[in-house]
């Protein structure tokens, strides 16, 4: 008995010994100009103090947001740059889901303006989190970002939303604190130079989810790297379950939720809510109107027709 256990116990580790392990993230690159995370001295990494930042390492990798505009504010099409920072999150970041929800919340974003934006944020072209961070992790936005290029939109939302309240990641321009690396001698908020990265600020900044923060979020939050089979099973109609994104997915690109019966367009935008049989209507969620069945919209902005789902 002894000597047929000591043979399982070689052949195990054999097995194990030519066993791939496991890729792990890839580390910091070396000229980065701050730790991934805010840490401070004598505690450590801030983000198990961050709520939302627990609840999106859960196996479901969702968090919701409401969306509030403070009095005298312009809402703008800040609502329609958070839904690319969600639609940016959920094609990138793996099952990874930021819903808006006005109901039930994790945190808030609220749209500033004026006055209350430079005594909260310090300048009125200025975002933050105000109210507490880590432990509430409420975003400040001013709604002159509506009066911004599409992609620098974009950057500072993943910025300030993914970055900041979700993900409790440091920032990367110059502190005026460095003695060594890329901003060595600059002043506060200096944008680190040749440091392309949305934690940074100035035009090196301004893109969506690149190599250098998916490879931050493997290591901050759970793997995105490492390949993985998206491939589901097909309808008679020709629509594909995609198992990676928990949405069914038509030949012309639009997916369905089954789950919050929602239909996003092929860009990412969430387009169709609720419909309404008995009125023979459906609620068009970017225009927040009814919109009744055989009606057809266009979007001049992407050029794009949208008819209501059929029942």
């Amino acid at each position: 008995m002894r000597r047929v256990l000591l043979v399982a116990l070689i052949a195990g580790a054999l097995i194990g010994w030519f066993m791939p392990a496991e890729a792990a993230p890839p580390p910091p690159r070396p000229e980065q100009p701050h730790p991934d995370q805010f840490e401070v001295a004598g505690f450590g990494n801030l983000a198990p103090l961050n709520p939302v930042n627990q609840k999106a390492l859960r196996p479901e990798h969702t968090v919701s947001y409401r969306l509030a505009v403070l009095s005298g504010c312009s809402a703008g099409v800040i609502p329609e740059a958070m839904q690319r920072v969600e639609a940016e999150a959920f094609g990138k970041l793996k099952q990874f889901r930021l819903v808006r929800n006005d109901s039930v919340f994790d945190f808030t974003v609220y749209i500033n303006c004026g006055s209350e934006q430079i005594r909260l944020c310090g300048g009125v072209n200025f975002f933050c989190l105000p109210w507490g961070y880590p432990y509430n992790v409420d975003v400040s936005i001013s709604d002159v970002l509506s009066t911004y290029q599409s992609i620098t939109q974009l950057s500072i939302l993943i910025h300030e939303v993914l970055g900041h309240a979700i993900a409790t990641w440091d920032e990367q321009y110059c502190k005026g604190i460095e003695t060594t690396g890329l901003c060595r001698g600059l002043t506060q908020f200096t944008p680190a130079p040749g440091w392309r990265d949305v934690m940074n600020i100035g035009e090196l900044s301004r893109h969506g989810l690149d190599a250098i923060e998916l490879e931050r979020w493997s290591r901050t939050m759970y793997d995105v790297l490492a390949p993985v089979d998206c491939s589901g099973d097909m309808d008679a109609y020709g629509n594909t379950w995609d198992p990676c994104i928990g949405r069914w997915v038509s030949p012309s690109g639009w997916t369905y939720d089954p789950n919050t019966r929602i239909w996003y367009r092929p860009d990412g935008i969430a387009e169709w809510g609720e419909c309404k049989v008995q009125d023979n209507d459906c609620w068009n969620l970017r225009l927040a109107v009814w919109v009744f069945r055989g009606s057809l919209l266009f979007d001049p902005a992407a050029g794009l027709f949208s008819a209501p789902p059929l029942p």
